[in-house]
């Protein structure tokens, strides 16, 4: 009797462990299968220099590639996807599950992109003098008007040695970012100074330039913009 109970148990035992190694290989199949479907429904290339070695600085907000959501057009969406942005590039790069590294090339079917706590839009933009681009945008506020932040990431070329200068090698940079607002028709537009600003809220300017000049607000500061657009999309 002893002797049964215990290949009885042992019988169990080895079921369990079965049942949960079929289990464990059946989720990274679903996985495996949900990354297939995210890549088969996107235009990609393969990314096969993801750094060049002689570039000092990075092309990257952040190198590291963060679990985030893409929403395309048609109401899809597609969670825990290892994304990054490439702001010199103006593209999306997402990692599938063996380590390989793939641009996102038809950014204009993508609703929002989300990576970590940041959260980005694909739009067609212009300025006040009616010029325009395509560019990738992290939206900073939402409402009745949108806040939006571009990122810009330039490329400085190398620099032979000068006068009591030491070369300098090809690096990227930095450069100042450019705010936007996108407005309840949809457009998204650029504005460099409290003058444009104002002209782009125009039926609340005087409003909008009271609480500037009462709180001292900076059009320079993101949190101050952040404020501005928050006063505009309150309903009064």
């Amino acid at each position: 009797m002893k002797f049964s109970l215990t290949v009885f148990a042992l019988t169990i035992s080895l079921f369990s462990f079965g049942q949960g190694y079929l289990n464990a290989g059946s989720n990274e199949v679903e996985k495996v299968k949900d990354m297939q479907k995210f890549m088969s429904a996107l235009s990609i290339n393969r990314n096969v220099s993801s750094k060049e070695a002689n570039i000092e600085g990075s092309a990257y907000l952040n190198e590291l590639f963060i679990n985030g959501v893409v929403a395309l057009t048609n109401g899809t969406s597609y969670t825990d996807i290892p994304l990054r942005y490439n702001a010199y590039n103006e593209e999306i790069e997402f990692s599938d599950n063996n380590g390989n590294q793939f641009n996102i090339n038809n950014p204009e079917n993508i609703r929002e992109v989300t990576i970590g706590e940041s959260k980005f839009i694909y739009t067609y933009c212009s300025n006040l003098k009616k010029e325009n681009k395509k560019i990738f945008a992290e939206v900073l506020a939402e409402g009745k008007i949108s806040l939006l932040k571009h990122y810009r990431i330039k490329y400085m070329p190398a620099k032979e040695a000068e006068s009591y200068k030491a070369p300098q090698p090809p690096r990227f940079a930095l450069a100042p970012s450019e705010y936007l607002i996108k407005n309840s028709e949809g457009l998204t537009l650029i504005f460099k100074n409290k003058k444009e600003l104002l002209m782009l809220l125009s039926d609340k300017s005087k409003e909008i330039s009271d609480l500037i000049n009462q709180q001292k607000l900076s059009i320079n500061d993101e949190k101050d913009l952040a404020t501005i657009i928050g006063y505009y999309n309150e309903e009064k």
